[in-house]
């Protein structure tokens, strides 16, 4: 779609693939959590083909399934799948090859209790909107800083081109 104008400028088509989340490359291709009986990580070009796939990108790092993956692309390229279900993050370099994984279960800071969405900041600082908070962590999976946010649940990230940072809640 257009985004001034809301009006939509074409379809992309990929049928073989579920499409639950989108993030932008800096080539512009497309990166997609895709759930078809596996949790796999897609990257499409504009037109739709798929140009490489990361298959099971949670389950075969964790060992445990992944039904809801959320994805986000750094400025370096680098690949985040948050997994709702796993309560972690999965970093991917460009070309699909696991970086590592951070984040956990619990109450303490750092830590997640209900994670719904992942955003990049331009400096490279991952956003994980959990519950009633925002988590931050840098890109390596330190833990650097939470604020709650009022109203309710964090349920969506955006950064906009001045790094303002855009919660649904």
């Amino acid at each position: 779609f257009d985004g001034s104008s809301g009006s939509q400028t074409g379809v992309i088509s990929a049928p073989e693939i579920f499409i639950d989340d989108v993030a932008v490359a800096l080539n512009g291709d497309l990166l997609v959590s895709s759930y078809r009986g596996r949790d796999d990580l897609v990257r499409l070009s504009p037109q739709g083909e798929v140009l490489s796939k990361i298959e099971g990108a949670i389950s075969e790092q964790s060992g445990d399934s992944e039904l809801d993956m959320r994805v986000a692309v750094d400025g370096l390229d680098q690949i985040y799948a948050l997994g709702s279900f796993n309560e972690a993050v999965f970093k991917f370099t460009a070309d699909g090859r696991y970086v590592n994984r951070f984040g956990s279960r619990g109450n303490a800071p750092g830590q997640f209790t209900s994670p719904a969405a992942i955003a990049i900041d331009q400096l490279g600082n991952v956003y994980i909107a959990d519950m009633l908070k925002i988590l931050i962590f840098d890109s390596d999976g330190r833990f650097i800083d939470q604020f709650e946010v009022p109203g309710g649940a964090p349920s969506g990230l955006a950064f906009d081109q001045q790094n303002n940072l855009y919660v649904v809640a």
